[in-house]
């Protein structure tokens, strides 16, 4: 008897294993899309990808200045059109990416997370900080909690007195 219960359970357990991984990996497929669509846009196109991938309510959220962002306008506008239009040549250099549910929420929610360098050519001011017309990096660290098939929310954390180090400045 123990046996026979001990081989169901098994069963469940990786039938269960297999809907985990094919949920996290489905994720991690529309992030990394979102990602390979936003950093090889035209400044002019992000609004409608990020509206494309993002939930209509979604919040995003970052350090100050940015703080808290709610919608593709607002989040094409006011974080990446100005970093876009400093930053030239943009490329994201991803050194960590996973995805996993979220033990807070008793693991309903999933959530994926990159962390690396969005390095470019610092071509123009950002954030009053004077460009260099050399590489910068800016490290980041990004949290994007999937819903539905769209990222509903994200927590976008980077290191702007690094990158004011990079440019000669004292922070």
């Amino acid at each position: 008897l123990f046996n026979l219960f001990g081989k169901y359970f098994l069963r469940i357990t990786e039938r269960k294993f297999e809907m985990y991984q094919s949920d996290l990996q489905n994720a991690k497929e529309l992030t990394w899309g979102f990602y390979q669509k936003l950093d090889n846009a035209k400044v002019s196109e992000m609004e409608n990808i990020i509206a494309a991938h993002t939930t209509e309510n979604h919040v995003w959220l970052g350090y100050y200045p940015f703080d808290e962002l709610k919608g593709s306008k607002e989040i094409a506008n006011i974080f990446w059109a100005p970093f876009r239009n400093a930053v030239t040549n943009m490329q994201r250099r991803v050194d960590i990416f996973l995805a996993g549910k979220n033990e807070i929420d008793n693991f309903q929610s999933t959530w994926v997370v990159s962390m690396g360098h969005l390095m470019g050519l610092f071509d123009n001011t950002w954030l009053g900080i004077q460009p260099t017309g050399k590489m910068i990096f800016l490290r980041y660290c990004e949290f994007n909690k999937i819903e539905n098939g769209k990222i509903a929310e994200t927590a976008m954390y980077f290191d702007i007195p690094h990158f004011m180090i990079q440019a000669g400045y004292n922070p």
